[in-house]
């Protein structure tokens, strides 16, 4: 059995109805900009729980004892594989928490040109606020 597939036409949008047509799909897709937002957050709370746990076994294992002496010392004599998963940990922790950055800043310029774009198209009188591409404030604006 043969399904019947419709073709969709083309229909070529002068470049005001493209700004108005890409505002409503960037609504649409705002409303179900939570999900990866909400996912995100639970890592990076997941991600703190986690190492307040193992911090406060560390303290709960150093309560009673006596200087700081000890405690570095100790540290450094009794390094055992737990101290590297701490250290793999922290690091790890580390380089997410770059590469969101990163990624965030991308994501923040690739959008801000489509903005522009689009407010351009609908209305051309508009002026910037200034920020950079990359959604940081300009150099003049800070003094």
């Amino acid at each position: 059995m043969k399904k019947d597939k419709k073709k969709l036409k083309r229909v070529d949008l002068s470049p005001a109805e493209n700004a108005e047509f890409q505002l409503k799909i960037a609504k649409i897709m705002s409303r179900t900009e939570w999900i990866p937002v909400t996912i995100n957050k639970a890592f990076n709370t997941v991600i703190i729980l986690g190492t307040l746990y193992f911090i406060s076994a560390i303290i709960e294992s150093l309560a009673g004892k006596t200087t700081f002496a000890n405690i570095f010392f100790g540290i450094i004599a009794d390094f055992n594989y737990k101290d590297y998963a701490l250290v793999i940990f922290g690091i790890l922790g580390w380089c997410y928490g770059f590469s969101q950055r990163k990624l965030r800043m991308k994501t923040i310029a690739r959008l801000s040109a489509k903005n522009d774009l689009l407010e351009r198209n609908i209305n051309p009188s508009k002026v910037s606020s200034g920020i950079t591409t990359n959604g940081k404030t300009n150099k003049e604006d800070k003094k």
